[in-house]
């Protein structure tokens, strides 16, 4: 556990103090709120810094005994909040095409849906969203069961807007596998998609056209 506390300070230290309680409440609910952390840190006389804040948090969270699995489970939902709060990536856009005639998927349940297109094709996923106004963020990490067990891929990150009536979708890194491109439209609903020509850093600016 001594290599998630580590990955996990490191992770919540990248945002801002003003972040702080948005992250807090969307990753840990009310198991970790931001006015304990603040009494914490008064209690102990220490500086609001991002760092500071972080090894506090870790140290909260550790009270309240999380199996290795949920340690994990919070790391990736911090590193989803990470790139959705810091538009610091370059992102790559597709409109999806071609809708199932018989499919209304529903973006509250993308998650379900997206693991259960990965099944369809006999593959493994690890999927996580985070919700910010209209935004939709969604991290896939794939699964592969290798001669030494499981293997995660890098993860895949998408961000649609739910109000945008255009069905557009921006993904990052690059990508030279198709899969998970294919298998998020089918997730969503569509047959098929293109690619765009729209990219760059700052999503939310293409996604209110």
């Amino acid at each position: 556990m001594e290599g998630l506390q580590i990955k996990f300070q490191k992770t919540l230290g990248k945002f801002k103090i003003s972040e702080f309680p948005s992250v807090l409440s969307l990753v840990f609910g009310n198991r970790l709120q931001w006015d304990k952390v603040k009494r914490k840190v008064d209690e102990m006389r220490l500086n609001k810094r991002s760092s500071i804040l972080a090894e506090v948090c870790c140290m909260l969270y550790q009270k309240t005994r999380p199996t290795k699995e949920e340690a994990l489970t919070k790391i990736r939902l911090l590193q989803l909040c990470d790139v959705s709060f810091h538009p610091c990536r370059e992102w790559s856009c597709i409109q999806l095409t071609e809708p199932f005639p018989d499919q209304t998927p529903s973006l509250d349940e993308v998650e379900k849906q997206i693991i259960r297109a990965y099944k369809k094709e006999l593959r493994n996923a690890i999927v996580m969203k985070v919700e910010r106004n209209e935004f939709v963020f969604v991290m896939i990490i794939e699964e592969k069961t290798t001669k030494k067990g499981v293997k995660h891929l890098a993860p895949v990150f998408f961000v649609i807007n739910r109000q945008l009536e255009a069905p557009f979708a921006f993904y990052t890194p690059k990508l030279t596998d198709p899969y998970p491109l294919e298998l998020f439209s089918s997730a969503l609903g569509y047959q098929d998609y293109s690619f765009s020509s729209y990219k760059g850093k700052d999503v939310p600016r293409y996604l209110k056209w």
